[in-house]
């Protein structure tokens, strides 16, 4: 199916370049043959002409003779190329952008021969360099400009030549001069050493090897409260003191992880808050987490992002998906994780709610995958057609956990507990694949095939194992597994359904509910506004009046949201556009463009989103056009 749909020069590129036919799809690099071990970037960052530019030198081993070294490319514009076989002595050699394609970019091919150590590339970023959001000084508080970096999937490529895919991993070093009219303008990355000689030239050092995806950088106007020895919050001026507030436990969850998992690798475990335009509500860069403004509820009810990007320091970060087929390593692991997390700091019962919401989330979700169903496999077989941003539905994440749920069903929460931290062990900074995990499971938990029997003896009844079956169906099947998902239940989300359906048949709360409901938790509130589908305009604006719904944080706002203008309710059109040009998180967003373009009201979500596009990063423009356009 890969080869029949690939164009010529694609399919000659994986017999010329490629020794292992299962290379990774989504990067043109050719790194069975050579690798990129470590990388050295010397880059101005130019905030009026909103572009990096500079050099990067690559430490490169080469496995094979091979003769060319192939790097990815988007949106980079190359000057020179050179080589050296001792990072004294360069010889420009010729180099060729080639193969353009609308999701991989274009393929950088460099000359080297048997004793080529080191490339050196003068470069440029661009326009077109979609994973750099630079953000305009209108759009943040401190009304100075900032630049943010999101790399994941592919996107690494648009900041610096390289093998971008998680099949390969690299140490870093950076030198970053700063051009800014802000005097308080200052630089992070993801790294284990960060220093300034003066005000505008930064240092940076990644000690422990990473795929490219996870490099990350920031520059605006950041303020640093301490939460612990090896925890920070930085933050705009305006919003630190709160941030700091609400991720307050961060230290805390991060020794729960390390009780649950084993070692925390990574030294110091930062978070920044991101500029509204970010797109997701987290980003697990190693050492410095990217969280979005959304985050900040004020009632700390959004720290499961926090205690899902620490998990990521075990699955994901430590031990990475070989590639983007394999993103359930990556992120069902770490769902299943993040609820472990929650479950030892705050019970059983905050676990069991979120476990519950996950599988209600996933069956949607499923639902809207039926004309994909290849996407609802654990284990995707997307090839070089598909941006590989397709496969972050939340197949992989709840999917992923629920394949866990499964496992601990099956097999003992502790067994399962010490399965996880034993993998992590043996595959720390590397990567793996969904075959890899499968044989472990099989070995470790004893999901094995029957031995053979003699065909004499043989018949076509013979029962095979049915873990094993089991097994194979949850990590290559589509859609549920025929059995279901595991039986899961919460009290907390069980009365917040009860009230939700009072409420739909009886337009109102019994005093006895109104009681409950007053102490629901945000989770318990966004559940109880799904259940409530269907509310009719008189109910919903009374619930409103009562609870002040459409003034909470994102989570439960959204909700509401969704049921006023489902309900074809103007009166909240004004707080729709506030709301959607408040963030460029997808979660919130999303739905709500696509309720008002199913709801007949494809104009008002145009309209809205011409105002508020320019405050949004390329990824979060790209998903809303598809649905407005």
């Amino acid at each position: 199916m890969y080869l029949r749909s690939m164009s010529l020069y694609h399919l000659l590129f994986i017999v010329f370049y490629m020794p292992t036919a299962m290379a990774d799809f989504h990067s043109f690099s050719n790194t069975d043959s050579v690798s990129v071990t470590h990388m050295s970037l010397d880059l101005d960052l130019d905030f009026t002409k909103e572009n990096f530019y500079g050099k990067v030198e690559l430490s490169i081993i080469q496995k094979m003779p091979t003769g060319m070294l192939i790097l990815d490319t988007a949106g980079l514009s190359i000057k020179n190329v050179s080589v050296s076989d001792d990072r004294k002595n360069w010889v420009l050699v010729n180099h060729e952008q080639k193969y353009p394609h609308t999701i991989l970019g274009s393929a950088l091919h460099i000359p080297i021969n048997k004793t080529t150590t080191w490339v050196n590339i003068e470069y440029e970023t661009t326009a077109q360099s979609k994973g750099l959001d630079w953000v305009k000084k209108e759009q943040t508080s401190s009304l100075s400009p900032m630049v943010v970096t999101h790399f994941e999937p592919i996107m690494a490529r648009s900041f610096v030549p390289c093998q971008d895919s998680p099949k390969n991993r690299i140490t870093y070093d950076a030198t970053i001069r700063l051009h800014a009219s802000d005097k308080n303008t200052r630089v992070l990355m993801a790294a284990d050493e960060r220093t300034h000689d003066n005000q505008n030239t930064y240092r940076f050092t990644m000690n422990k090897s990473i795929p490219t995806y996870l490099i990350a950088l920031a520059a605006g106007v950041f303020q640093e409260r301490p939460i612990s020895k090896r925890v920070s919050i930085f933050a705009e001026p305006s919003i630190v003191e709160k941030a700091a507030t609400e991720f307050a436990n961060a230290e805390k969850m991060l020794a729960a992880a390390e009780e649950l998992f084993g070692p925390y690798q990574w030294g110091r475990y930062d978070i920044l808050v991101m500029p509204k335009s970010f797109s997701s509500g987290g980003m697990e860069n190693p050492t410095l987490t990217f969280v979005s403004p959304s985050t900040i509820a004020g009632d700390q009810s959004m720290e499961n992002v926090i205690a899902h990007e620490i998990a990521h320091a075990w699955f994901g970060n430590l031990v990475t998906n070989e590639d983007w087929n394999h993103l359930w390593l990556n992120e069902g692991i770490t769902v299943y994780a993040e609820r472990l997390i929650m479950e030892k700091l705050y019970g059983s019962d905050v676990r069991d709610m979120e476990i519950v919401l996950g599988q209600h989330a996933l069956k949607s979700a499923i639902d809207s995958l039926k004309d994909k169903q290849t996407m609802t496999a654990l284990r995707t077989s997307m090839d070089n057609s598909v941006n590989p941003r397709e496969a972050f539905s939340l197949v992989p994440y709840e999917k992923g956990c629920n394949f866990m749920l499964w496992l601990e069903k099956r097999f003992g929460k502790a067994e399962l507990l010490d399965f996880l931290k034993k993998h992590a062990k043996k595959y720390a900074f590397q990567s793996v694949s969904t075959q890899d995990i499968k044989r472990d499971i099989e070995a470790v938990l004893g999901i094995t095939e029957p031995q053979p029997v003699s065909f004499a003896t043989y018949s076509f009844g013979t029962p095979i194992n049915p873990d094993l079956t089991a097994l194979n169906q949850w990590l290559h099947g589509y859609n549920l597994p025929s059995d279901g998902l595991p039986k899961w239940e919460s009290d907390l989300l069980q009365t917040a359904f009860e009230a939700g359906n009072y409420f739909l048949v009886h337009r109102k709360l019994s005093p006895a509910l109104i009681t409950k409901v007053e102490n629901f938790r945000t989770k318990q509130w966004a559940y109880f506004l799904e259940v409530s589908k269907g509310a009719k305009k008189d109910a919903i604006q009374s619930l409103d009046k009562r609870f002040y719904l459409s003034q909470k944080n994102a989570d439960i706002r959204h909700q509401f949201l969704l049921r006023a203008i489902e309900a074809k309710m103007p009166d909240y059109d004004a707080n729709i556009r506030e709301f959607v040009a408040s963030m460029g998180r997808l979660k919130y967003i999303k739905p709500i463009y696509q309720t008002l373009v199913n709801s007949g009201r494809k104009n008002f979500a145009q309209s809205i989103y011409d105002e508020a596009k320019s405050g949004y990063n390329a990824i979060t423009i790209g998903a809303i056009e598809k649905i407005v356009k």
